[in-house]
């Protein structure tokens, strides 16, 4: 028993009182090791989530630049184009295609940092320069 460092032994004679405690004592430190194995797997995957958020969120960020680019030349086409424009009409779906994939991708950003989205206009003429 000292070489195997069994965890409860009962030197014979025993009595029966202590054969219960060893039990129970045996069966608590089992329910406890598959308590810790559960909260390790919990933890595990938990670390797994935050990955795929910072992950998300790097992958946002590096699409919202692009489409923010892209949204700029669209509105700046518009701004030369008249209505009756053959392709005044392309422009515009383009323009709201874009900020569509824009606030997407505003919300994986909100996920990769844990944090709520709330929109809220801002009116640029309102803002102290």
């Amino acid at each position: 028993a000292k070489v195997t460092e069994p965890f409860g032994y009962i030197l014979k004679p025993y009595q029966e009182r202590e054969l219960h405690v060893v039990i129970e004592t045996a069966l608590y430190k089992h329910c406890m090791e598959r308590r810790q194995h559960e909260l390790e797997d919990q933890f595990r995957q938990a670390m797994k989530l935050k990955a795929v958020g910072q992950l998300a969120g790097g992958v946002a960020h590096a699409f919202n630049n692009l489409l923010t680019a892209a949204l700029g030349h669209c509105e700046m086409m518009l701004d030369g184009m008249r209505p009756d424009d053959p392709c005044f009409a392309s422009a515009q779906e383009i323009k709201r295609a874009v900020t569509r994939t824009v606030l997407l991708t505003q919300k994986l950003l909100a996920v990769g940092r844990n944090q709520m989205l709330t929109l809220r206009p801002l009116y640029l003429t309102a803002v102290p320069g």
